[in-house]
């Protein structure tokens, strides 16, 4: 409403939102528009494997439908977790790539690029002990311990 109320008080008034629709570059790559459905949660309708399944391919479809220029999936995680909840989109091994590409395939028939969102968990999803920078605890409901990392610990992964 504030943005809104800012057009309307400069006398802009809606017709400078059209250029919400313009293409646009990033980089190389070209967007149809400069609308984008951010990475969110919303849709993680995964497998026991924390793959893609068809319900959540249809999921991003129909929002790819209505042609944002990009979309993004939310939380995806970059190490597997070590203990059994509910896991975001796995993208720690290569098995996980054939449902990434049936996923990926299926937004682009509609034009829109698409993106996903980086995730390590940390003390909520992984090691007994996770590194950190500075060995500060999360103020989030910890689920293991912390400690501070060193040199020896660099290429521990």
């Amino acid at each position: 409403m504030l943005v809104y109320g800012s057009f309307c008080n400069r006398g802009a008034g809606v017709s400078h939102l059209a250029r919400l629709f313009t293409p646009m570059a990033i980089g190389r790559m070209q967007i149809q528009n400069r609308i984008m459905m951010p990475g969110m949660s919303a849709g993680m309708m995964l497998d026991s494997d924390a793959q893609a399944t068809p319900e959540m391919i249809a999921y991003y479809v129909e929002r790819a439908k209505t042609r944002p220029g990009l979309m993004a999936i939310g939380a995806s995680a970059v190490v597997p977790a070590s203990a059994p909840r509910n896991m975001p989109l796995a993208l720690d091994h290569d098995r996980h790539i054939p449902s990434l590409k049936k996923l990926v395939d299926a937004v682009h028939q509609y034009d829109t690029k698409f993106g996903i969102q980086l995730f390590d968990g940390g003390v909520q999803t992984g090691d007994r002990v996770q590194l950190s920078p500075s060995g500060v605890p999360a103020m989030a409901a910890a689920v293991f311990d912390s400690r501070e990392s060193g040199r020896q610990d660099a290429h521990r992964r």
